[in-house]
């Protein structure tokens, strides 16, 4: 038995948006793996969109090609982190192939069909409390894409401490501990000039440090950060995060 929706649940869930769903402005030559993991949950988030503004045409060809259209687009954005994810972690890879192919041919097979409700592509209130079955059905599509839309963010939430992890676990190792603190105290009995490297970390251990204690998140702190240090190539999500943890154990 389908569920049943008042008229004020029904408007809630038309009406939802997600507060993180906006793409980041701009576009790198190559994203790193959690950036275009970003990137495709924020078109998987939009799909419900072009669902309901598809019917503008009364066509359903159209309607169709549209959606085709933002399904290839997500699939496309897609291919990296689902090829990772086989590599890596199978039994992850699976259910979210899944569940990505169930609401895009779910989508496609809906606009299809008429939606009374969005008649000429725009809001039509019914004359009863009685929605029709096609506009029901898309209303639980879009918690679908929403809920599918963060999966995905966790999953680049989990390749970036991945990332930190294993930086970490470098960082940590016996051998490589033991060779930095020879190196340094090789560089303070010859007084040599500091490295560009050193000068690079100086300067973000300087901008990280008042910003913890004022009690900013690091994504916060990087993204500060880039805008203050365009010309800082080499730094990175997985290193900042790593450097404010460190920071905050010091505390």
């Amino acid at each position: 038995m389908p569920p049943v929706y008042c008229p004020a649940t029904l408007y809630v869930i038309e009406s939802a948006s997600m507060a993180d769903s906006k793409p980041p402005e701009g576009n790198a030559p190559q994203l790193s793996l959690p950036a275009q993991a970003r990137d495709a949950a924020h078109l998987v988030a939009g799909l419900p969109d072009h669902m309901f503004l598809s019917y503008e045409s009364d066509d359903p060809r159209q309607r169709v090609s549209r959606i085709k259209a933002a399904n290839n687009e997500i699939l496309a954005g897609m291919v990296r982190i689902v090829t990772y994810l086989e590599l890596n972690n199978p039994g992850a890879a699976e259910p979210l192939k899944a569940r990505l192919l169930n609401l895009c041919y779910s989508v496609e097979e809906l606009v299809a069909q008429e939606m009374p409700e969005y008649e000429g592509g725009k809001r039509r209130e019914p004359p009863s409390l009685t929605f029709s079955p096609t506009y029901r059905q898309a209303l639980e599509l879009k918690v679908v894409a929403f809920a599918l839309a963060h999966s995905i963010r966790v999953i680049a939430e989990e390749f970036e401490v991945q990332d930190g992890i294993a930086e970490a676990t470098l960082d940590q190792s016996t051998e490589m501990g033991h060779l930095k603190k020879k190196v340094k105290q090789l560089e303070k009995t010859t007084a040599r000039p500091k490295s560009a490297r050193d000068k690079r970390r100086e300067q973000q251990l300087k901008f990280i440090k008042p910003r913890i204690e004022k009690g900013c998140s690091w994504e916060l702190i990087a993204e500060q950060y880039r805008k203050r240090y365009p010309k800082d190539r080499k730094v990175n999500s997985a290193s900042l995060r790593l450097m404010w943890k460190r920071a905050q154990e010091k505390k």
